[in-house]
């Protein structure tokens, strides 16, 4: 009969095994998410009606250069207020006025 610590230590063991095994399966998820390809992925499955939406769009920056400028501002301004702000929550104080 094994000991209350030899069961324990065999399941840190499994433990251990499980959590690297799910380890590779997210690096594996990350290196597949990347932007080209995911762009790769739309163009695969969609097909034409993917290309042609991709090429809208680029025609669209062309002929539009300024407002998507704005637009592209506008949005990484809020993506850092959105940072900023969650890095003073989880810091858990609040400003001194």
């Amino acid at each position: 009969m094994t000991s209350e610590a030899e069961r324990l230590e065999a399941l840190a063991g499994s433990v251990a095994r499980e959590r690297a095994r799910v380890d590779e399966t997210v690096k594996e998820i990350q290196h597949k998410l990347t932007p080209g390809q995911l762009i790769d992925e739309v163009m695969r499955q969609g097909g034409e009606p993917a290309r042609n939406a991709l090429v809208g769009l680029g025609k669209t920056v062309a002929a539009h250069p300024l407002p998507m400028l704005l637009m592209g501002a506008a949005l990484l301004w809020l993506a850092l207020e959105s940072r900023d702000a969650q890095d003073t929550s989880s810091q858990g104080s609040s400003p001194v006025s």
